[in-house]
């Protein structure tokens, strides 16, 4: 069977040339048994007919723009859409009729039986544990398709990968928490560390949040990446990281590495289910200054129980390290998910909620982020404005910063 795999653009952003659609990549390698070509423009009207089926993949912003690319299908050709991606894992049972079928979960196992035979409209994937990495073909990769996405790490063209699936952490803003941890080998990881350098590429960006879930899988991760003589930009989590990983990972190339900080309240981390303190980020962010990386801080407004106090710290971390020149923030306003664990026990928190006629996108064009969500102490219209000013004042000193130091 043939299928056309499509990939809604991002119109709510900037550019969705950044980042190459690893999920759709990987269901591409893994449907060894039939035909799937990704189209990630607006070619899908025109190829539709010489398929067999239609897929779309999606998260929850891209959505609408789902809808609206079946509906224009099917108008042209009776042909079976199906959709799966992230948002169908939460949301499956509220997607639109114009959808045939509707993949929920982890496809890479089943992608193949459902394409031999199609039968309920609802199918549920099997879920990749660890040892089920050596039953999936390496994520498919092809020079000319990356070449599409433009993304740099410390101006070096870079590509994507991911080293596993889910996350054993239970932060309640998050539809992957406590999903478990899906591992990939070594080995494989090494045939994909392969297949990325034979594209060209010197530059990686490790877009799992379990990269650094702990020292021995950190050191086995250096181990292998480090002969390719890649820069490469990780996540670390807080609660796991220090100074020897720090070192371990500089010496393998990483240049950058990324955390979610969320906020430097106690009460707010607590209430979220982050399993660190206000201390603790701030020893990640002078760590990694410390080992000569890159720092950047994902900071969370609007979170159960978010007043003008627990601003007023995260503002403060934020400003301790504004004029460290390899440091930068991230400052993205929480938008309430339907897998989370928040919004599932909405009513225990300090929190109200209004997602009618939003996307569902944490940072969009400019910048800027959606607000569906109050305290009883913030409106909307407070966490926005608070976002802004935080934002504006950080900027405002880093550059008066830069130019003074430029003129000295």
């Amino acid at each position: 069977m043939k299928m056309l795999l499509i990939v809604p653009r991002c119109n709510f952003l900037v550019s969705d040339r950044v980042m190459p659609p690893l999920g759709a990549m990987t269901i591409k390698a893994a449907a060894t048994e039939h035909h799937i070509d990704i189209c990630d423009d607006d070619s899908y009207l025109e190829k539709a007919p010489n398929y067999d089926i239609i897929g779309v993949s999606c998260t929850t912003p891209q959505y609408k723009s789902a809808i609206e690319i079946a509906k224009s299908i099917k108008n042209k050709v009776n042909i079976k859409i199906v959709i799966g991606g992230p948002h169908t894992t939460h949301n499956h049972n509220d997607i639109d009729q114009i959808f045939d079928y509707v993949f929920v979960g982890d496809s890479e196992l089943t992608i193949n039986q459902f394409l031999n035979s199609p039968t309920d409209r609802i199918v549920f994937g099997k879920k990749i544990h660890t040892g089920d990495w050596g039953n999936i073909p390496v994520t498919w990769r092809d020079k000319k398709f990356l070449a599409k996405y433009n993304y740099n790490i410390k101006d070096v063209p870079a590509t994507t990968m991911i080293t596993g699936k889910d996350c054993p952490m239970g932060c309640g803003f998050c539809e992957h928490a406590k999903s478990g941890i899906s591992l990939k080998p070594l080995s494989i990881i090494n045939q994909e560390l392969a297949d990325i350098n034979d594209c060209g590429y010197r530059s990686i960006m490790f877009y799992d949040d379990i990269f650094a879930i702990n020292k021995q899988r950190v050191f086995d991760l250096c181990s292998i990446i480090k002969p390719y003589n890649f820069i490469f930009r990780c996540f670390v989590h807080a609660s796991t990281f220090d100074d020897e990983m720090a070192k371990t990972l500089y010496d393998a190339g990483c240049r950058i590495i990324c955390w979610g900080a969320e906020s430097c309240d106690e009460r707010i981390l607590k209430n979220v289910g982050k399993s660190i303190r206000p201390d603790d980020n701030y020893r990640v962010a002078r760590t990694i200054l410390n080992n000569n990386m890159d720092a950047v801080a994902f900071c969370m407004i609007g979170l159960p129980g978010e007043d003008y106090r627990s601003i007023s710290a995260t503002e403060d971390f934020i400003a301790s390290f504004s004029t460290a020149n390899r440091f930068s923030f991230d400052y993205t306003i929480f938008y309430p998910y339907k897998g989370t664990y928040i919004w599932q026990h909405r009513d225990q928190f300090d929190i109200k909620i209004d997602n009618h006629d939003t996307i569902g996108y944490y940072k969009g064009l400019h910048g800027e982020s959606e607000c569906c969500i109050s305290t009883s102490t913030l409106s909307s219209d407070d966490i926005i404005r608070e976002r802004h000013r935080i934002c504006s004042n950080i900027i405002s000193v880093v550059s008066h910063t830069v130019l003074r130091n430029l003129s000295t």
